[in-house]
């Protein structure tokens, strides 16, 4: 009697499945207006801190802002972060609290590390650039084009599971995700690594490759051990079909 009483009472698949995906929501917190408002005002003081305002404090006389002295630079900049990381924020909110803590690669002096060399890389080479009086190659746009649509493409395909190192709702395994494992990634080293270049500082690409690799081999060890433990089998199946992880036919 006790066995059928709880074969009984145990709920159905879709009444599983819908208390998951309620489960699954709550930790996710939807944006206020002035929250979204803040999100592209946010950016473009980003922009503004890490390409114009060292082209104008390298200008003389000194201005707070470069102008147009690096061409269409902080355009590109804008563009590819409103393809990807501001819809995603506008659409589903703040990234997802993590299910439980401890997992390596989420330490925050990682990413403070990365973040400073981000900006001494920019800094560096945008000094040297308007010092020196060079100019941007039309050539480079061709692979900052290709950033955008990959970082574009990538995010459409995750969707609500363009989150921090959490456990996804669902294994992606479409679009981007059939070249590389980690396509946002490697849009993000096509954008910075290209730009740089750009800019003529083998100097500030090559700060910003290090802190790159140290940065993402420990993030992307983490999301993996964590997809590996959601996911199991299918996981298996997606890294035996997709080998690379970032840089296609590389690694």
């Amino acid at each position: 009697r006790c066995l059928q009483w709880h074969i009984r009472q145990r709920p159905s698949r879709p009444a599983r499945l819908l208390a998951r995906a309620a489960k699954d929501d709550s930790r996710w917190r939807p944006l206020s207006l002035s929250e979204k408002l803040q999100q592209p005002l946010q950016l473009l003081v980003a922009i503004w801190l890490l390409l114009l305002l060292p082209a104008g404090l390298a200008m003389s006389p000194r201005k707070i802002c470069g102008g147009l002295v690096l061409g269409s630079l902080p355009f590109e900049y804008l563009a590819f972060f409103l393809v990807g990381t501001v819809p995603r924020a506008w659409r589903y909110g703040s990234y997802a609290r993590p299910a439980r803590k401890g997992k390596p690669g989420t330490r925050p002096q990682d990413f403070l590390f990365f973040l400073l060399a981000l900006f001494l890389a920019h800094i560096l080479a945008v000094v040297l650039f308007v010092q020196q009086h060079r100019v941007l190659s039309f050539g480079w746009k061709l692979p900052r084009f290709v950033a955008m649509v990959l970082t574009g493409t990538a995010a459409w395909h995750l969707g609500r599971n363009y989150d921090r190192v959490a456990v996804s709702s669902e294994l992606v395994t479409t679009g981007p995700y059939r070249l590389v494992r980690h396509p946002i990634y490697t849009s993000y080293l096509i954008l910075f690594i290209s730009s740089l270049l750009d800019l003529q500082s083998w100097l500030g690409c090559g700060i910003l490759s290090i802190a790159a690799l140290l940065f993402y081999s420990r993030r992307i060890t983490a999301e993996e051990e964590i997809l590996k433990e959601s996911f199991g089998e299918k996981w298996d199946a997606f890294t035996a079909s997709t080998r690379f992880k970032l840089i296609p036919f590389i690694y």
